[in-house]
């Protein structure tokens, strides 16, 4: 069919020379003839290449029809594909669109099936963070050793306070002014000193506390990544 084809292009109509020089159609004749040459030798490299010369310079659908055809027979199928779409586009009329469509069937038959996509292996869900035995607040010497020093400090400033009303009961059956007055002086002593103590004790057994939670407690961030970023876990234990 593609011999025929050629054949047939060769007999189309010459347009005439204007002005000594040839007219598109005329060289486009010259490279088809060309082609049909080539095509009968068994080159059909060279029938191509003069066939493409041939519609650059006057695109007739019986030749980019022909060019669909080499390309079908040097196994460009893809190539074959587009130059009948192409053609089918370019609305040539009736007597295309049959072969045409016939043309990009067979070539489409012998295209190979396209590869299989693998499968996306799926994400492991992240590994569980080591296990952390939280050690027991009372282990801690530190966090032993404040506590004792403050509930220490708050006893003793319970003690200087309570001595200190004890003074100044003292006072109020001193036998003389000046007495008295010195009772009175060291009661308001001791009790400033027991308030200095108690508030300096509750802070120290604050401080123990605190000691004996961030011991005792530990945080662990896990980062994993996923198909979409990572995924941060944090974990604590008391």
């Amino acid at each position: 069919m593609t011999k025929f084809l050629l054949a047939a292009l060769v007999c189309l109509p010459l347009s005439a020379y204007a002005g000594g020089k040839k007219a598109p159609q005329a060289e486009a004749k010259e490279h088809v003839a060309k082609a049909t040459e080539a095509h009968g030798k068994g080159d059909f490299i060279t029938a191509l290449g003069e066939l493409e010369t041939a519609y650059s310079l006057d695109p007739q659908p019986d030749y980019l029809y022909a060019i669909g055809q080499v390309q079908a027979k040097l196994d460009r199928c893809p190539d074959a594909i587009a130059s009948y779409e192409k053609l089918l586009a370019s609305n040539p009329g009736d007597d295309y669109v049959g072969p045409a469509n016939e043309a990009i069937a067979a070539c489409k038959a012998k295209l190979p099936p396209p590869e299989p996509t693998e499968p996306v292996a799926p994400v492991a869900p992240p590994p569980p963070p080591p296990a952390h035995e939280a050690k027991p607040f009372y282990k801690d010497i530190l966090g032993d050793a404040l506590v004792a020093v403050g509930v220490g400090s708050g006893v003793a400033g319970i003690v200087m306070y309570v001595g200190a009303r004890g003074t100044i009961d003292d006072a109020k059956t001193a036998p003389t002014y000046a007495e008295q007055q010195r009772l009175v002086d060291d009661a308001h002593r001791r009790r400033t000193y027991s308030i200095a103590l108690g508030a300096a004790g509750a802070a120290v057994v604050g401080v123990g506390i605190w000691r004996w939670l961030s011991v005792s407690s530990e945080s662990t961030v896990v980062v994993t990544p996923t198909s979409t970023g990572g995924a941060v876990t944090w974990m604590g234990t008391f």
